[in-house]
């Protein structure tokens, strides 16, 4: 197919404005993964990419608080 998608995991973020920021601000929706079943089925989220990289962060979470440091690579 030709698609490459990169996962970026941020966590402990916080608002901040920097000089050379987009005048508009980002649209922020927090979403638990535990409902991610739910966030699939809703009309306004269609990218199977989307769907499919919060899949990969959930597990590779699950891993993590599971002891497990392997991360998800290539």
């Amino acid at each position: 197919m030709g698609h490459l998608t990169h996962l970026v995991l941020t966590e402990d973020l916080y608002p901040a404005r920097l000089e050379g920021d987009e005048p508009e601000p980002l649209e922020v929706l927090l979403w638990e993964l535990d409902n991610i079943d739910e966030l699939s089925m809703r009309t306004d989220v269609t990218e199977a990419r989307t769907i499919a990289g919060a899949y990969i962060i959930k597990a590779l979470l699950a891993q993590r608080s599971a002891g497990n440091s392997a991360e998800i690579a290539d």
